[in-house]
């Protein structure tokens, strides 16, 4: 579970599809011990992408609270808080050698405890992939496919069906204006003053066969039928 909160208010926290800027540099900050009053200028600076080798699905959950009016009477009310369920990330950082050096080092060795984007969402499996010596977008569009096993075998099937390559999204900070704007760099994440700004994000769509190259389906349609042997 996972859940990159980019314009909650109230009683409902949504996600994005995709981890948020401001979510992972949370992450990076916590694995390096940083307080929250300290600064993350560095963190924000890091040019950064993210693709989804597995989308994974929104799951909305609901919690009912009690709570009391300013006049002091009692009242219910609901709180939904939406997720992404069995979904696959990777995300690139770009920056500094020795930055990149020291993070890679705090994730492998976090001095808190990691999340993904809430504390009820803890990390499973491998949380770094890989140093290269590569930009950002070259990383995200050469690195390989990192989808579990299941979805895997789901993508070959559709594929031996339709003989259609599925395509993967890419999003990352933009060097130029563009028409998606998000709000989830963030400048403070102080309780008292918390502040984020904004960054324009460009998007793409990659084929899977250029990531995995030549895509070979193994499942057999007629395995588990019998036969003459």
């Amino acid at each position: 579970m996972q859940s990159w909160g980019v314009a909650s208010k109230y009683t409902t926290r949504d996600t994005a599809m995709e981890p948020s800027k401001s979510g992972v540099i949370g992450l990076l900050a916590a694995a390096l011990g940083r307080g929250r009053d300290e600064s993350i200028e560095d963190l924000a600076g890091l040019k950064f992408g993210v693709r989804a080798d597995q989308p994974g699905e929104l799951m909305r959950d609901f919690h009912t609270a009690e709570g009391r009016t300013k006049q002091g009477v009692k009242m219910n009310y609901v709180t939904e808080r939406y997720y992404i369920a069995d979904a696959v990330f990777v995300v690139a950082l770009e920056g500094e050698d020795e930055l990149i050096k020291t993070l890679s080092e705090a994730i492998e060795s976090p001095y808190h405890a990691l999340s993904l984007g809430r504390r009820s969402c803890p990390p499973t499996g491998r949380m770094l992939l890989d140093v290269l010596d590569m930009g950002c977008v070259e990383a995200l569009k050469t690195y390989k496919w990192q989808a579990s096993e299941f979805y895997r075998e789901k993508v070959l099937r559709n594929y031996e069906r339709t003989k259609v390559i599925p395509k993967i999204k890419l999003v990352y900070d933009a060097d130029r204006v563009t028409k998606r704007v998000q709000t989830d760099v963030p400048i403070s994440f102080s309780w008292k003053h918390r502040q984020h700004t904004k960054r324009f994000i460009a998007e793409e769509y990659i084929s899977l066969s250029e990531i995995c190259g030549e895509i070979a389906v193994e499942h057999d349609p007629f395995e588990g039928l019998g036969g003459d042997e």
